[in-house]
């Protein structure tokens, strides 16, 4: 019967409260009581040593291992590295010179935004240092791991223009996800505003293939937020013969709708790493002018 006596004082999550058949259990008699039977104090004494066991062991049942591997950006530095420009293209002299505007900046807490200036026929920023004078750029790339082969992400964005916001007739990208090796210079999906400049889609092109596949079309209206998540799984082989990949998109919220069992790969790629921002083609006499686009509860989710 000293059995009966272990209660949580004994056990090594002591400093709970002890319940108040534990406290019972420690004034019973160390002879054999008349009136209880053996099944009642077989039942007492499993009860205590139950909340015993329970009260050890309580934290690691309650701690809920987690599924997946969520990545949200608050500050410019949990991004791996910005893209912007460091000199602008001038037009009369068919040069580039020097400048480093403030291209991307915290505006609020976890809102950053991407600023791009062109001056019809004078001037426009460049693409970084690059001689690149018909494309601009300012983009912070890769939060959290990089996506693998075979593996699944969503990435999500909220995100809006300036009112004045135009495309201009080229190609005008907001998001990126880019393979790090292999086939590397063209991205694998982007999120772009469509020449329209009344839609905005998720495209992508996997492969050798040339030219952009839409996997996703809807309604964009320059100055109003719009949160886009992107679910991506990139095909577990390196050709067209592995045709498992995935790309699906909600918009504000909505049922996600895509294309599924494509492939969906670059060459000889096997990392893959995401890009927000701005980045657009551009050329002289195009109706564009200083422009920018905020990016807010930026989430990578590996799935």
């Amino acid at each position: 019967m000293h059995l009966l006596r272990m209660t949580a004082e004994n056990c090594p999550a002591s400093k709970h409260k002890v319940p108040a058949f534990e406290k019972q259990t420690r004034r019973l008699p160390s002879k054999p009581m008349k009136h209880r039977s053996a099944q009642n104090t077989a039942r007492i004494f499993a009860a205590a040593l139950a909340a015993c066991i329970g009260l050890a062991v309580a934290p690691q049942t309650l701690a809920k291992k987690p599924s997946e591997q969520v990545t949200i950006a608050k500050k410019l530095r949990d991004f791996e590295g910005t893209e912007k420009p460091s000199q602008r293209y001038i037009v009369a002299k068919n040069k580039f010179e020097t400048d480093r505007p403030d291209a991307i900046t915290e505006v609020g807490p976890g809102v950053f935004r991407f600023a791009l200036r062109f001056r019809k026929d004078e001037w426009w920023d460049g693409d970084r240092g690059t001689g690149s004078k018909d494309r601009q750029r300012a983009e912070i790339k890769g939060l959290g791991p990089r996506q693998i082969s075979g593996e699944t992400y969503e990435y999500t964005m909220t995100w809006r223009t300036n009112d004045t916001f135009r495309c201009g007739g080229r190609f005008c990208h907001v998001y990126q996800l880019k393979a790090t090796d292999g086939d590397k210079g063209a991205p694998l999906i982007v999120l772009t505003v469509m020449p329209n400049n009344r839609t905005a889609a998720v495209r992508y092109v996997s492969g050798k293939k040339g030219g952009f596949t839409i996997a996703r079309e809807f309604p964009w209206k320059p100055g109003a937020w719009q949160t886009v998540s992107i679910r991506i799984k990139t095909s577990t082989g390196n050709n067209d013969k592995k045709a498992d990949g995935e790309l699906l998109i909600s918009v504000n919220g909505d049922k996600y709708e895509g294309k599924t069992n494509i492939p969906l790969y670059r060459p000889d790629a096997t990392t893959y790493r995401p890009k927000w921002g701005l980045y657009r083609g551009v050329r002289a006499n195009m109706n564009i002018g200083d422009d920018w686009v905020e990016h807010k509860d930026i989430t990578v989710r590996k799935l």
